[in-house]
């Protein structure tokens, strides 16, 4: 899993996509990647890295709160 090299000009469209991603519900992930389509399709696979580490971190804060 890595990150692209975008220029710091895409982020603000890399930024808008993955709000809209965290906006959804899991179970509706695939449906809004599957409709991403023109000049959004090229960060498809950045924001779906971008929400597997959010899913990771939220896994790990998770496991850090549990009692030992």
């Amino acid at each position: 899993m890595s990150l692209s090299s975008n220029p710091p000009s895409d982020w603000p469209t890399v930024s808008e996509l993955l709000d809209e991603a965290l906006a959804l519900r899991a179970h509706e992930l695939e449906t809004w990647f599957a409709s991403l389509q023109g000049a959004r399709l090229a960060y498809k696979e950045e924001v779906r890295t971008l929400m597997a580490l959010r899913t990771f971190v939220d896994a790990r804060t998770s496991w850090a709160s549990c009692p030992r």
